[in-house]
């Protein structure tokens, strides 16, 4: 199993990205290395639900 997989076998589906960049962006923890934008997490969102590895 790998890390780009996680999310198929997780059950997250690609109807869920909406719904999972917006939380991920509303979220303030100051735990992310860089500004979280709706674009990065769509995109690696979208790399894991395809097993992709995110560019």
């Amino acid at each position: 199993m790998t890390l780009t997989g996680m999310a198929a076998v997780a059950g997250i589906i690609e109807d869920q990205v909406a719904e999972i960049v917006r939380i991920s962006v509303e979220t303030v923890n100051g735990l992310n290395p860089a500004p979280v934008t709706e674009n990065a997490v769509r995109g690696f969102t979208l790399a894991a639900c395809r097993g992709q590895r995110p560019q």
